[in-house]
């Protein structure tokens, strides 16, 4: 897993198969598309997981 830095934090990324997704990386320990950064850039906020899902809980349980 990346770990973020100082007022960063890592998100997870729904990135539907055969999409390519700038600045996103695959990380099979999750086996998902991962971004680390202080913002979500916006030609990647369509991926961002809805409340609930299991991208959601990824994403907290890796928050500091």
């Amino acid at each position: 897993m990346p770990v973020a830095g100082p007022g960063e934090r890592v998100w997870v990324l729904d990135v539907p198969y055969g999409v390519q997704a700038d600045q996103a990386t695959w990380h099979s320990a999750v086996k998902t598309h991962l971004y680390v950064g202080a913002r979500l850039p916006q030609h990647l906020q369509p991926y961002a997981p809805g409340p609930y899902t299991l991208g959601r809980f990824i994403e907290n349980e890796t928050q500091p």
